[in-house]
């Protein structure tokens, strides 16, 4: 049976939310080990990309200029003699 103790901030639990966070104890509680070395490894994947981050951060994207010709002039004189 899990040890664990709750408190509740708002309302009554129904026994449904009692019975979920005991399976959640009993889980934790049986496998405590793998979902420690798990969370170290993800801990330790997170640092690992953060410091490539800073070592290589990512090239700024390049700046798109866009001229739009008015309407009254043409933008191929060429083409619109024809």
């Amino acid at each position: 049976m899990p040890t664990g103790a709750y408190r509740v901030v708002l309302g009554e639990p129904g026994p449904w939310a009692r019975d979920a966070l005991d399976h959640l104890h009993t889980y934790h509680a049986a496998h405590q080990p793998e979902l420690i070395l798990a969370a170290t490894r993800r801990r330790a994947e997170e640092e690992r990309r953060e410091r490539e981050l800073r070592e290589n951060p990512p090239r700024p994207p390049d700046n798109i200029v866009r001229f739009i010709a008015p309407v009254d002039r043409p933008v191929n004189p060429a083409a619109s003699a024809r």
